[in-house]
């Protein structure tokens, strides 16, 4: 993905986040697609589970910004 990344800021000149927002996000509508979520953002994101430490269950994730 980082490669893919790279390439696409030589080819287009621009930042790779930039290129995204112009060429997919901005066109399609995603007024809140980002690479660094606000706060507010956060708070909405859906939950992540995993196995627990007894493997027995699962346990929440917890996200870190």
């Amino acid at each position: 993905m980082n490669i893919a990344a790279r390439v696409v800021e030589i080819v287009s000149g621009m930042p790779y986040e930039e290129f995204l927002q112009k060429r997919f996000f901005d066109p399609l509508g995603m007024t809140e697609t980002t690479f660094w979520p606000s706060e507010a953002q956060a708070a909405r994101l859906c939950g992540a589970y995993g196995p627990n430490k007894e493997k027995d269950g699962y346990a929440a994730a917890v996200w870190v910004f």
